[in-house]
């Protein structure tokens, strides 16, 4: 086998399992043009950054190492939010104030006095009533379920609640969502919504899968109107995953 031929072998076959371990990759990278062209333009440029090293560094053991730090960091950043296993949170609703409320009640008799003989004797009594209230249970305004975008995963729902401090707060529940670096939680007024046109950031995604809980930005009437829910990356600018709350 001819070593020039080595190299690209070598390639092709950890594409091939980078393509059986994350699929996302590729269904993501081939989703739009403009994802395409972002990956083609960094892949471009590693490839030109590894031959101009080889050509322009004298040393072969320092063109290697400067060949190979910006591959490693690119696959640290791009390509392992992929590979890792998926993060995974529970979180409880938030907890609501119980207030206990304590009553105190004494009530004395006193003696009455008759010819210097005491007829009654004196008596004192303590009564003490709790009393425990408990704030009412979140109220669910609406639900919708996840769909997977551009060949990502999107399972479980999306759930809009009202506390008992009338405050608003966005639940994902039993959600499963393809991985990705910087993946990041937009609600965009409209049905089916898969672009950040008019999209107000929530938060960052906290985890791929389970219970998560995200507090609405204020200002905004989040019951009027149809919203999308939008799991968007930042990295290559491509939609995950949304939900329509209408």
């Amino acid at each position: 086998m001819s070593r020039r031929l080595l190299p690209a072998l070598l390639g092709a076959g950890a594409l091939g399992l980078l393509g059986l371990a994350a699929p996302e990759i590729f269904s993501g990278t081939f989703s739009d043009a403009g994802t395409f062209a972002r990956v083609a333009t960094l892949v471009a440029f590693l490839v030109a950054w590894t031959f101009a090293v080889r050509r322009w560094v004298a040393s072969r053991l320092a063109g290697r190492v400067l060949a190979v730090v910006p591959v490693l960091v690119v696959s640290w950043v791009v390509l392992w939010p992929y590979l890792r296993p998926a993060t995974e949170v529970d979180e409880a609703f938030p907890v609501a104030t119980t207030t206990t409320t304590t009553t105190s009640t004494i009530s004395t008799s006193t003696s009455t006095t008759v010819a210097a003989t005491t007829m009654e004797p004196v008596t004192t009594s303590t009564t003490t009533t709790t009393t425990t209230t408990v704030p009412p249970e979140p109220v669910e305004l609406r639900r919708a379920p996840f769909q997977g975008l551009t060949g990502h995963r999107g399972a479980g729902d999306v759930a809009l609640y009202r506390l008992d401090d009338q405050s608003l707060l966005l639940r994902f529940e039993d959600v499963d969502i393809g991985s990705g670096p910087d993946l990041e939680v937009y609600l965009v007024p409209g049905e089916d919504r898969r672009s950040l046109a008019d999209a107000i950031h929530v938060a960052g995604l906290t985890a791929e899968r389970g219970n998560q809980n995200y507090t609405l930005p204020e200002g905004v009437d989040f019951l009027e109107g149809t919203w999308t829910v939008l799991v968007w990356c930042e990295t290559f600018k491509v939609e995950v995953a949304n939900a329509t709350l209408a």
